[in-house]
């Protein structure tokens, strides 16, 4: 039975409830429960009421997806097995070979994540990660200078700046 608690948000109640249904059972399915679970944050968050927010962790679940199915390719693994969430995107690297995954016209940074997945240096990578990041939240922010989303943006970058601080 799911803990009763205020503060767990739906899609962890939801995610119990999938996980005690299937305990004991042998479980069909190859996802992992932690990607199930990702799968659940981020389509609970793609649904927030802030557009800003909800465009914020689309990005990122997008990135981590493309870099994922990037990476299945070159290893030849099932990406199907490893792409995470429900969205237009996660669809199109399912079931798509093209090269681009058939996304070259509707995602404009997927050439500059295809250079950052060929990047053999994780430090670097992360870098370059967190580099496109940090120019989308600069470019959906430039407008609003005094509005919620950049004082969201601000506390983003300062969280990518304290991670660099850590591991420098």
């Amino acid at each position: 039975k799911p803990p009763k608690n205020d503060h767990i948000p739906p899609y962890f109640e939801e995610f119990f409830k999938m996980y005690l249904a299937a305990e004991g059972k042998e479980d069909a399915s190859k996802i992992p429960w932690e990607d199930r679970l990702a799968s659940l944050y981020y389509s609970y968050a793609m649904n927030n009421k802030n557009q800003f927010a909800a465009d914020w962790f689309e990005l990122n679940l997008n990135i981590n997806n493309l870099l994922t199915a990037i990476t299945a390719r070159k290893y030849n693994l099932d990406k199907e097995d490893y792409i995470v969430g429900d969205n237009e995107i996660a669809q199109a690297l399912r079931t798509s070979n093209a090269r681009d995954f058939g996304l070259g016209d509707s995602v404009e940074y997927l050439p500059t994540l295809q250079r950052i997945a060929e990047e053999t240096d994780l430090y670097v990578r992360e870098k370059k990660i967190d580099q496109l990041k940090w120019e989308w939240l600069e470019e959906n922010t430039f407008f609003k200078t005094f509005d919620i989303e950049s004082v969201f943006a601000y506390m983003l970058k300062l969280e990518m700046i304290e991670r660099w601080v850590t591991l420098d």
